[in-house]
This record gives C-alpha cells, structure tokens and sequence, in this order.
C-alpha cells in the first residue's frame, strides 16, 4: 500500500507541476487520486508500450483499489450517449456537477472516453465563527486587488517559515483530524510560480514534516472561496510522456477490447470545491471559534495573495486534492 500511495502522490505533484506550467495565471482545482482510478483502471487492459509509458507513473496498481466503472455506450447514437454519461456523474458527486460532457464534445468517432467528477464535503476541526467574517482586499497582483469575504479565527495551528523558496506553509486539519488542508503562502515579493518550480513530493514531505511544522498561536484571515474547474487532462498527460494510450494505431488496449483501433479519445475531469466558515460545504455548525479581543498581538497568518493548498488524507498520507487559488470567486 506505501509504495502505491507514494506513486500516486509523486504523480499528483508531477501533474500539479505540469498544469500550473500552463495555468500561471489562472485558478487550478483538481483530485489526482480520483483521476488516477480511471487511468489504472484503463492500465489493466493497456499491453506492450502503452502499458510501459504508463506504467512509469502508476506501478503496483491493484483494481481492488479503484471503485471505478467500465461500460460500453452506444457513440452512434450520441445524444443520449452523453445524457447517460451525464446522468452517472451527477449521481456520483450528489448532484453537485451535472455537465460534465458538453453537447457536441463526443461524435461517432469516439472510441472510449474516460470521466471522472469529484466534489469534496468537508468540516473544519476548528470552524471560523461567522460573525467575523468581514470584506477585505484579495491582491491578485502587486498592483490590484478586489474584495473578498475573509474568514478570521486565532488559534493553535502547525506552521512553517520556508527560506527557499521563501512562503509560509499552515496546516488546517478537518473534523477528527483524518484530513489536513495544507496552505502554501509565499511571501509578500515572492509567487506562487516560485513555489511551484520546486515543487516535488520529496519538497513537500519536507516543508510539511514534524522537524519543519510546529504549533503556534496564530490569527488566520482566510477568504471564503468557492472553486469549479474541468480540464481536458489528454494535453498534460501527453506532455507527461503518456502518449501511446491516446494516439490511433499505437495504442495498445488489447486487454479490453480485441479490436485494434480502441484508443482513449477523451479524458475529462471535474473537482469542485467550496471553503467556508464551517468547512469545504455548509453543514450544522460545531466548535465555533471565536477571535478574542487580544489578536492584534498575535501574528497573523493572512491569505490576502495567491496561494496553493494541498488536501491530504493523513493516514495513509494520500494527495487527494491539489489546486490554487489566483483570485476570488
């Protein structure tokens, strides 16, 4: 289980990496573990190349792990095709996201097209109390900025003062601490694109560990956001060096199907997520905290600026959302 945890996660900062190469400006929200099902689902059936440029990224893949679905759909009759599809992601993700096929993104051309739609629910260990929620300045740039509805809370929260690249790293966990969101805030002068060109899974084990994060009183002012992404991953992945599965005539999905023109003709991914007072959704409130009268004199930890986050699951320590936020929504 580590190693194939650990190759998930190295891959999902691989992909962070690659997508914010193309992304720097705008925002990024996405589950490499809830993509990945899909693509190890599609690596049991790859064979000879296919499955070998694969496999760099995914090894010791077992199906047991993905609860993940194959079926055959009718790509003649593509309307009601795309309904189905449609259909089956809104009843995954509670009805949170119900168009993940757009009208005419498949045609009878279509050979296999993989979806994958997430959205995370979540409650804070410690939720912000409402009543201090109040407008701030968001500055998506050293010369603009716009109005956002900024969360505050002051309490005892691991922290890290990164020199290289220069940022603050701060850990909010969820309700019973079995998920932490990892807050990555480069310094006033510095950027997220820093942050990013080192990005690795080695670099984050190393800014999140014990020896680097200690508890610490902190005020933490934190915008209210709500974030809807899809992405079109075939590019990335490409780019990646997974080529062969999505290429007429060289790939090789000889373990699904017999027939040698199967190829992935589209891969669609959609991540939603909403950060509020009470969580990543709203839901009854529970601990409320409240910012006493003293904060001033404690140091604050302001997400008034770009950043990037990291949702973990922290036992296995499993990446299972990446994203960052340019500006408000």
């Amino acid at each position: 289980m580590d190693s194939l945890v650990e190759a998930n996660n190295r891959f999902a900062m691989d992909f962070f990496k690659s997508m914010e190469e193309e992304r720097s400006n705008r925002i990024t929200f996405f589950s490499p573990f809830s993509f990945v099902e899909a693509l190890a689902m599609v690596l049991f059936g790859a064979r000879g190349n296919t499955a070998l440029e694969m496999e760099k990224q995914f090894t010791e893949c077992t199906k047991e792990l993905y609860h993940a679905e194959l079926e055959r759909v009718d790509f003649v009759n593509v309307e009601e095709t795309r309904k189905k599809i449609n259909s089956w992601v809104e009843s995954q993700t509670n009805g949170k996201i119900k168009e993940l096929v757009a009208p005419h993104s498949i045609g009878k051309n279509t050979a296999m097209i993989l979806v994958n739609a997430i959205y995370f629910k979540g409650k804070w260990k410690c939720q912000f109390n409402p009543k201090e929620t109040h407008e701030a300045d968001f500055w998506t740039s050293k010369e603009q900025s716009k109005k956002v509805q900024m969360m505050a809370q002051t309490g005892r929260f691991n922290y890290a003062k990164i020199r290289n690249p220069p940022m603050e790293v701060l850990e909010l966990p969820y309700d019973k601490g079995i998920l932490s969101m990892y807050i990555f805030l480069p310094d006033k002068n510095g950027t997220t694109q820093e942050i990013v060109k080192q990005l690795s899974y080695k670099k984050f084990q190393e800014w999140t560990s014990s020896t680097c994060m200690q508890g610490k009183m902190l005020m933490i002012l934190l915008p209210k956001f709500k974030v809807e992404e899809e992405y079109a991953l075939i590019p990335t992945l490409k780019k990646m060096g997974m080529k062969d599965v999505f290429t007429a005539h060289k790939a090789d999905l000889s373990g699904i199907s017999e027939s040698p023109e199967l190829v992935v003709s589209e891969f669609r991914h959609k991540a939603c997520i909403e950060v509020n007072e009470e969580g990543t959704e709203a839901a009854a409130a529970t601990d409320v905290v409240t910012v006493p009268t003293s904060a001033q004199t404690i140091p604050k930890f302001n997400v008034n600026r770009p950043i990037l986050f990291i949702i973990k699951h922290n036992s296995p320590e499993c990446i299972l959302f990446a994203g960052k936020i340019f500006h408000h929504k």
